[in-house]
């Protein structure tokens, strides 16, 4: 099965985020562009599993993109197999790296 966690990053901007994630996995985020993620964003993997970091921009609707976590000023989309997911989500939580783990899915 496939999961998707998304997890709040506690760091003062984008850049900041980037390099603690980095860090703390041991892979490379390439930056992007793109409206839909709010300007600058950065993406990567860890083996099978994607990465997406991006800012909790508020949107034309006046909304911010995860209005159930209007709080959280950067977030981080981890999604791939379930397993690695959660193990990566150990990493990230038990490092610092991540703040909170804010929603799971499994589909």
């Amino acid at each position: 099965m496939s999961m998707e966690n998304l997890f709040s990053v506690s760091a003062t901007d984008l850049a900041q985020a980037r390099n603690l994630i980095e860090s703390c996995m041991a892979t490379k985020l390439i930056p992007h562009e793109s409206a839909y993620h709010g300007g600058e964003y950065f993406r990567g993997h860890d083996a099978d599993v994607k990465l997406l970091l991006q800012e909790n921009f508020v949107e034309d609707d006046g909304e911010p993109t995860e209005t159930s976590f209007p709080l959280a000023r950067l977030l981080l989309y981890v999604d791939g197999a379930e397993n690695d997911v959660k193990n990566i989500g150990s990493i990230l939580l038990s490092s610092g790296c991540a703040e909170k783990l804010l929603r799971s899915n499994i589909f």
